[in-house]
């Protein structure tokens, strides 16, 4: 059964148990959860780990098998040892290259869940900002309207940014039409005046 991870995504120790039994246990449906977006930078950052370790374990038993047949070419080891040496090494660097290209695939997913949270949290930031953008836009519109409708003798710096607010368009989230700054504004004012209305 799959348990559900219950660890802090920056717990490197935790995790690192919880991949080893997962590389073990070939359950896939726990992959999922550790190549999702709250945990793939870190699932991937371990495997990455394990990939280095394995790589340096392949390292150092390919020379001490090479020393071993050095030993053999030497009279120091006999034909039966160095066939039983080279067995050994054979069916561990079988598994070895099993293990590997599973902690391979598994890279694969966690890079795929790393990039896509990363999009995620970028495109998020991006609609953040497109808000405060907005709400500003919309707080100096509003002013530039209240001024324009509370004043009696506009100066000409106020005539010409009415005249702007009537052909700019207010940034929409969406599609469809685009009100002008001043349409916007309008619709606003109209609102205000209406909820003052209906307070009395």
């Amino acid at each position: 059964m799959t348990r559900s991870l219950n660890y802090s995504n920056t717990d490197d120790t935790i995790a690192r148990r919880v991949i080893d039994d997962a590389l073990r246990d070939r359950d896939s449906l726990i992959w999922y959860q550790l190549t999702d977006s709250t945990y793939a930078a870190q699932t991937l950052r371990i495997l990455v780990v394990i990939e280095k370790l394995t790589q340096a374990a392949f390292a150092a038993r390919g020379k001490d098998y090479a020393e071993l047949k050095f030993q053999f070419n030497q009279g120091r080891l006999s034909r039966r040892q160095l066939l039983e040496a080279k067995r050994d090494y054979e069916e561990w660097k079988a598994r070895t290259n099993h293990f590997r290209a599973v902690v391979n695939e598994k890279m694969h997913l966690a890079r795929k869940g790393a990039r896509a949270a990363n999009r995620a949290e970028w495109e998020n930031r991006q609609l953040s900002e497109a808000d405060e953008l907005r709400k500003l836009i919309s707080e100096l519109a509003m002013a530039a309207a209240r001024h324009r409708r509370d004043t009696t003798d506009p100066t000409t710096a106020a005539r010409l940014l009415w005249a702007r607010m009537d052909v700019l368009c207010f940034p929409s989230s969406g599609g469809g039409h685009r009100p002008t700054l001043t349409e916007y504004t309008d619709r606003k004012l109209a609102r205000e005046t209406n909820s003052l209305i209906e307070q009395q």
